[in-house]
C-alpha cells in the first residue's frame, strides 16, 4: 500500500518509498452506526501527521458528508484539511484486514 499525492507522470508525495512491507506503516480506524460513518487511515512522514478521512453523518440536517486529507504539522496544534471537491471512489472495507486497527 503507498499514499500518492499529484498528477500522473508528476507525483509531488509517495509514502513510504519501498514497495514491500507496507502495511504496517499506515493506521486504520473505522466507527459505523446508523446514519453515521467515519473512515481514517493514518500514517506519518518526518514528524507530519497525516490522516485520510471518509466521513458521512446522516445525523446533520443537512447531511454532511467529506472527504479529503488532513495534515499536523510538528509542533502545530490545529491541522489542515484538503477536502475533495467530488465525493471520490474509494472503497475502504478490505483494508480492514490487511492495516493495523484502532477500532471504536
Amino acid at each position: 500500500m503507498q499514499y500518492r499525492f499529484g498528477l500522473p507522470g508528476k507525483i509531488e508525495l509517495e509514502f513510504p518509498k519501498e514497495r514491500t512491507g507496507t502495511q504496517q506503516k499506515f493506521q486504520y480506524t473505522h466507527y459505523f452506526r446508523a446514519q453515521f460513518d467515519l473512515t481514517e487511515i493514518n500514517f506519518t512522514i518526518n514528524r507530519y501527521d497525516y490522516q485520510i478521512f471518509d466521513d458521512y453523518n446522516g445525523e446533520e440536517k443537512p447531511v454532511v458528508s467529506s472527504q479529503g486529507v488532513s495534515v499536523t504539522a510538528p509542533g502545530r496544534p490545529k491541522e489542515v484539511s484538503f477536502t475533495c471537491r467530488t465525493k471520490p471512489k474509494a472503497d475502504y472495507t478490505d483494508l480492514q484486514a490487511v492495516l493495523p486497527s484502532e477500532d471504536h
